[in-house]
């Protein structure tokens, strides 16, 4: 990905990063030379990469994920050192679990803002000693909430991002005003038939990478009515 120029890779999307107030992403794939170490279908860019997403206008990156951890715990820590060394913030991770689940707080055009990042999809959580990803438990998501509204009072926005199937209870509509729901067309044309409350409660439903639909084999106007029907009225 290094080798692609950024013209390329961020032609399009660019402009739009650019613009924002704060241009926010999941890093799903972590930012290291170590050798891999789990699963066959592990994701690994070089530690260069990072430039690449700064230049393309992000401005924080999210790394709780199941695959933050994909060459060992200390991944996590190679990918928030890439992501420093290109300017980036991180957040979601971390060297202990205090360091992962520590929101991050920032100014977007003058409006503060905390963020804090979960992961739901099984990657491995950081410990009071040991690196990893913050790992989501709903009182634990409600007590940091907490934490961070007593921390900072000035806050004119908290957002809340979590990596990973919410289709089940761990979608947690009472812990924010808003909530936003994104299904990857990639992970199949289904996820609307199973009615999760992630697809049925969000206040705003996106569904993502709809250019990749041949490629998987996904009928967007199925997944387009599919998607209407779980979502009534909304």
């Amino acid at each position: 990905v290094v080798a692609v120029s950024l013209k390329k890779k961020f032609e399009r999307l660019r402009p739009a990063l650019v613009g924002a107030d704060l241009a926010f992403g999941n890093l799903e794939s972590p930012l290291t030379t170590r050798p891999h170490t789990t699963g066959p279908y592990p994701l690994q860019a070089d530690p260069e990469a990072a430039t690449l997403l700064s230049g393309a206008g992000f401005d924080v990156l999210g790394v709780a994920n199941n695959h933050a951890s994909d060459a060992g715990p200390a991944t996590v820590l190679d990918t928030i050192e890439a992501l420093d060394a290109a300017g980036l913030r991180s957040v979601g991770g971390g060297a202990t679990a205090r360091a992962a689940e520590a929101p991050l707080v920032l100014d977007a055009n003058g409006v503060t803002v905390g963020v804090l990042a979960f992961d739901v999809s099984g990657g491995v959580a950081a410990t009071p000693t040991s690196p990893g990803v913050s790992t989501w438990d709903t009182s634990r998501a409600h007590a940091a909430v907490a934490d961070l509204r007593r921390a900072y009072p000035a806050l004119d926005l908290i957002l809340i991002e979590s990596g990973g199937d919410n289709l089940a209870a761990t979608f947690s509509p009472e812990l924010a005003d808003l909530t936003i729901y994104v299904i990857d067309t990639a992970a199949g044309q289904d996820i609307p038939r199973k009615r999760g409350p992630g697809v049925t409660r969000s206040d705003l439903l996106v569904v993502n990478k709809t250019d990749l639909a041949p490629y998987v084999g996904v009928d967007l106007t199925l997944l387009e009515d599919d998607t209407s029907r779980a979502r009534g009225t909304r």
